[in-house]
């Protein structure tokens, strides 16, 4: 694995923990029971996330080699498949140790959002997300000309999220947000990866020395707009329980 994608990873990693950390001390969690909630979910984030990319992303080279590639974590790392498997353990954590599933996945939530900042600004730097052709703020330049660069339209909107995150901690009650960070993210992939360079427009970076990939198309969808579409139909049926339970101790309270 690239050394420096280590270690940006690890920094990733690290920023999210620790912010994540502060939030949960304020609302009276222990150390040890957030340690061992974002150590599990962040292994099932790098285990998710990299079956995620070699599976969906490089589907030909993994049916030809599937050893190789599995138990190789520099053949890839999806950050949508990632974060999915993030607050799957999440919910899984939760129910094994049988506790309420809103306050464990808030805690990831406030944790994902400077993670997704921190990776997609390597990404940026790295120019390895390039978009379509635009002319003004805020295309940069590609070998083969302005461009959107999508790193970094990634890294902008995870800083609004959390921006928004922080606003509202106070302000919603457990779950909430859980569901902010995931439709916020879900939305955003969404509509950034329809943005992302095609196959058959790699043509003139390739021409000028760019190295590198398009995502693949599965019914005019990436691999991560699929996984947000199915993301968001399991947390708004999350939703739905979660505004029920709410509104049943709502009417216990009165």
């Amino acid at each position: 694995m690239d050394p420096t994608f280590l270690g940006v990873s690890i920094l990733a990693a690290l920023v999210g923990a620790s912010t994540a950390f502060r939030f949960g001390r304020r609302h009276g969690r222990s150390w040890g029971e957030m340690l061992l909630l974002l150590a599990m979910a962040g292994i099932a984030a790098v285990l998710g996330g990299h079956l995620f990319a070699v599976v969906a992303y490089k589907p030909a080279a993994f049916a030809e080699h599937p050893f190789a590639y599995l138990f190789d974590l520099s053949n890839g790392l999806s950050l949508a498949g990632a974060l999915f498997f993030f607050f799957l353990q999440g919910v899984e954590f939760s129910r094994l140790r049988r506790q309420a599933p809103a306050p464990n996945l808030d805690l990831l939530a406030v944790g994902a959002a400077p993670s997704v900042v921190v990776s997609r600004l390597y990404c940026w730097s790295q120019g390895d997300h390039p978009g379509l052709r635009y002319q003004g703020f805020p295309a940069i330049e590609y070998p083969d000309g302005l461009r959107l660069d999508l790193g970094m339209l990634e890294a902008l909107w995870g800083l609004i999220l959390c921006m928004l995150l922080w606003r509202l901690a106070s302000r919603l009650r457990p779950g909430g947000l859980a569901f902010v960070f995931v439709w916020g993210y879900a939305a955003g992939r969404l509509i950034l990866d329809s943005l992302r360079i095609e196959a058959d427009q790699l043509s003139s970076l390739q021409a000028r020395g760019w190295i590198g990939q398009a995502d693949p198309r599965y019914g005019g969808l990436t691999p991560a707009q699929w996984l947000a579409i199915v993301s968001l139909a399991l947390s708004f049926w999350a939703w739905r329980r979660w505004r029920l339970a709410g509104r049943m101790q709502s009417q216990t309270g009165n």
